[in-house]
């Protein structure tokens, strides 16, 4: 079970909401629940403000899953709003409050360490007066160490840094928009009023304390407002009449310095009002909680000009308690194609109406189309409210390039934009409410290559409406039978995505291991095809095709990981298209013995692309030498690609090879195939897993066979796709030994089982131990696997060994890209033997999954596996 996921039974966990979640291993070393065991132990007592320091021993008891934890106990009475941190030198804090009677085993509120701060911090409102018990516990099992707890009153919480309210109340703090003007007390044109700050004033969101002063103004009226104060730095605010209440309408914090006015910390506001009625002056300080005297002046243009004062109004300067507080905070930086996992806390700072914010700089080119994702991430994608704004640099301020709430779907946020200018823009993670905090990812991208990977296509779209995950969950299913084939019509009235295109949806409940090819044909459009899997509420894009049947059909050959209810969806690629389509769904033998694909991934396009090479005269390919060729403008071309000869050799079932083709005038491109008389069975293919632009081809031959060789050039064009090239086969234990990084045959979607799958967890430099065996998943070839999530930076060395004397061992690292598994690496017998070690460098920062697997389908048993990550200045170890 997930650790971020303490409250949720096992076996509720969605696997896809798993697939973020912090994992650990679990050994079970006491029996009950938080809430008994907490009571069961020996508990001392903690009072308000008092801090008290512990240390957690291997002598401390233990919950399930092995984390040792100690019991505070304090009484409060109902109503009472409290805050309690945790923190810890030595290990991962993890913080519970539990009720010290009755037979709940949940815990009322929990917390676990801000990744930044190494606090674990939360703050509860008391629902009944009696006894309560904090648990000191620790993210890790069988982690110890020293650690300090603190409980605080709300307030004092908030005058030493927060938090400042209950998530859900509004506590102490006062938003704008609740002011009336009638309790303001009146300032007069030309008048200047003193006041004070005091401790019993009211509190801004950012725990700053306030007076409101109103002036009833005329509509075109121009005013100087300033505020100074010798005690403490001043802020100004301006707040207009709307139907909902003030709305903030202007703010200063550092007026402008003159030679008749050097303004130091004091505030100035010059301002024409649009409009008549009545206007609320904020006089507050900068910095919370801070109290002292202070004058107020309100003056008119024209006197305030005669005085050495502004003669015109400033522009609306940027907010103190949004965007200047964003460009005092440090923040780090995040280039297109990132994605940043992160955690939006209660240390973070906040802005003027209480929410927290975390802030990356991105430099932007003038005229860049670009999609900026920020989602919601477990254990809080269905409580945590995202808010995003991108925000550009201008001189000492912020702009506001655009804002957006939900566009990313459910509670998701995404904002599509051109930039407007180069230079330096602001990405902002915050919060809707004051109660949103959690788990967050912002991936920032090109709308070019949104449109491909996330289907975010044009400038203003939006998930809501776009996602084809949303409309196909929507839209009805209809059931269709293994071995059958039925017929649809697209019209005016079908279903369709945002894009205009028709869809149609069939359900199809599999076995785990079924093995399908799903085919959808129509000779009236461009048919196209997605397959999804349905998990809890989830709706799991597996696989998607245009032209895989060949010329305009689609075509899936696919195994289900996992028995279940799969939606087969046929569709077209162009918007709006209409005609009849035939969709098949029958078992992958039947379609290997009418000549269809016999493995998953494979198409009848791809074995049709290179049926014109199986009809050329092709060379002998010898097991070791070299065979040399040549390209030239008579040189016949494949379908759709380039120049290719042709060249065969004889191989035995499970023989592993590895094929390079080099040419130092094209870039290289191979596939290699099974022959099945006139037809064949496409084994793999590769371009630039060689040196350069030179192909390497990994592979295990599936039969005792014929097998071709088509090595061509990448490019069809005459001016780039000619000239001399080398080709080698050798058997993969001599040859893959001069390449540390030599590829599987698999493809990526092979591994996509893992989105499936609930992740184990193991640190960036840890260990782990398992067993491969019935139990466990498998992916879509069929092979067993175990996955493990770490979270990486950017720049670190990954070094993954994978040890097992009971199979041939196969590591893949794999990145988290939202719902989907971006393929990094792969590696078979990197460590000698049948041993795997994969070593790469990382580009980018997030999560990644590590897939422990067997390089054959029926493999079982024990393995270890290793892992070591340094920095990219670091050296990692012999």
């Amino acid at each position: 079970m997930a650790r971020a996921l303490r409250s949720i039974p096992r076996l509720l966990c969605v696997p896809l909401a798993c697939l973020f979640a912090v994992a650990t291993t679990l050994g079970a070393q006491t029996t009950g629940g938080y809430g008994s065991l907490a009571r069961r132990a020996t508990a001392r007592s903690i009072t308000l403000t008092r801090p008290v320091d512990g240390r957690l021993t291997a002598a401390d008891p233990t919950f399930a899953d092995g984390s040792h934890f100690q019991v505070w106990k304090f009484s409060a009475s109902a109503g009472d709003d409290i805050a309690i941190a945790l923190s810890s030198p030595e290990f991962d804090a993890f913080l519970m409050i539990v009720a010290a009677s009755g037979a709940s085993e949940q815990p009322l509120q929990m917390a676990m360490a801000d990744s930044a701060t190494r606090v674990a911090q939360l703050a509860f409102r008391i629902p009944a007066d009696g006894e309560y018990l904090i648990v000191a516990n620790t993210l890790a099992a069988q982690a110890t160490g020293r650690y300090r707890l603190t409980l605080r009153g709300i307030r004092d919480a908030c005058a030493a840094g927060g938090p400042c309210s209950v998530p859900g109340t509004t506590g102490g703090i006062t938003r704008i928009s609740a002011l009336s003007p009638a309790t303001a007390k009146p300032i007069a044109l030309g008048a200047t009023e003193n006041g004070e700050l005091t401790t019993n004033d009211l509190q801004l969101g950012d725990s700053s304390r306030f007076n409101v002063w109103r002036y009833d103004g005329r509509a075109g009226e121009r005013l100087v407002i300033d505020q100074a104060s010798k005690e403490f730095d001043s802020y100004l605010m301006l707040a207009r009449p709307s139907a909902t209440g003030p709305a903030l309408f202007r703010e200063n914090d550092d007026a402008p310095w003159t030679l008749t006015s050097p303004a130091g910390e004091n505030s100035q506001i010059a301002v024409e009002l649009p409009e008549t009625g009545a206007y609320l002056i904020i006089a507050t300080s900068y910095r919370p909680n801070t109290t002292g005297r202070y004058q107020l002046t309100l003056r008119s243009m024209e006197a305030a000009c005669a005085a050495g004062g502004p003669c015109e109004p400033t522009p609306p300067p940027v907010r103190r308690t949004f965007f200047s507080t964003i460009l005092e905070t440090p923040s780090p930086t995040i280039a297109l194609g990132d994605t940043i996992w992160a955690r939006l806390g209660a240390r973070d700072r906040s802005v003027g109406d209480g929410t927290r914010f975390k802030a990356y700089r991105f430099s932007g080119r003038a005229n860049d189309e670009i999609a900026i994702f920020l989602d919601a991430q477990s254990p809080d994608a269905t409580r945590f409210d995202p808010f995003l704004h991108l925000l550009k640099l201008e001189g000492d301020s912020l702009g506001v390039v655009a804002t957006d709430d939900d566009g990313g779907g459910q509670r998701n946020s995404l904002i599509t934009a051109r930039l407007p200018v180069s230079g330096e823009y602001f990405i902002v993670a915050n919060g809707l409410t004051v109660a949103d905090t959690g788990n967050f990812s912002v991936a920032v991208m090109r709308l070019a290559d949104a449109c491909r990977t996330r289907r975010v296509c044009t400038l203003g779209g939006d998930l809501r409406r776009s996602a084809p995950e949303v409309a196909v969950r929507a839209a009805p299913a209809q059931p269709i039978a293994m071995g059958g084939s039925v017929t649809g019509q697209f019209d005016p009235g079908s279903s369709r995505f945002a894009d205009g295109k028709p869809f149609a949806v069939w359900r199809y409940t599999a076995r785990a291991g079924e093995r399908a090819v799903i085919t959808n044909r129509s000779d009236e459009f461009d048919a196209y095809l997605m397959v999804y899997a349905i998990r809890g509420d989830s709706t799991i894009e597996l696989a998607r095709d245009d032209d895989g049947a060949g010329g305009l059909h689609a075509q899936i050959a696919i195994e289900f990981a996992s028995a279940g209810e799969y939606l087969l969806v046929p569709g077209s690629y162009v918007a709006n298209a209409q005609g009849t389509y035939r969709l098949s769904l029958e078992s992958m033998d039947a379609a290997c013995a009418a000549g269809g694909p016999c493995a998953p991934g494979e198409t009848a396009a791809a074995t049709a692309r290179l049926l014109p090479a199986l009809r050329s005269r092709a060379a002998e390919l010898p097991a070791r030498g070299t065979l040399r060729g040549s390209l030239t403008a008579s040189t016949p071309k494949l379908e759709r690609g380039g120049r290719f000869q042709t060249s065969r050799f004889r191989g035995r079932a499970g023989e592993r090879i590895v094929i390079t083709m080099a040419s130092t005038d094209f870039d290289a491109y191979l596939h290699l195939a099974q022959i099945r008389g006139a037809g064949l069975r496409v084994v793999g293919d590769d371009d630039d897993s060689g040196s350069g632009t030179d192909a390497r081809l990994v592979a295990t031959l599936p039969a005792n066979a014929e097998y071709l060789v088509v090595a061509s050039a990448l490019d069809g064009s005459d001016s780039t796709g000619v000239g001399a090239f080398t080709i080698q086969r050798a058997a993969c234990d001599d040859a893959c030994a001069a390449y540390r990084d030599v590829p599987g045959m698999r493809s990526e979607a092979v591994f996509q089982a893992a989105r499936l799958s609930t992740l184990r967890r193991v640190t960036a430099n840890g260990t782990a131990a398992g067993s491969l065996d019935a139990s466990a998943d498998t992916l879509m070839d069929g092979s067993p696997f175990h996955a493990y999530a770490i979270d990486l930076r950017p720049g670190q060395s990954l070094r993954a060994t994978l040890k097992s004397s009971d199979f041939d061992a196969y590591v893949v690292l794999l990145r988290v890209d939202r719902d989907r598994l971006v393929l990094v690496g792969t590696d078979d017998d990197g460590a000698g033997g049948t041993d795997a070690k994969l070593e790469l460098a990382m580009e980018r920062a997030g999560r990644y999954v590590v897939l422990v697997t067997a390089f054959g389908r029926e493999a079982a048993g024990q393995y270890a596996l290793e892992l070591q990550a340094v920095p990219a200045s670091g050296t990692l170890r012999p």
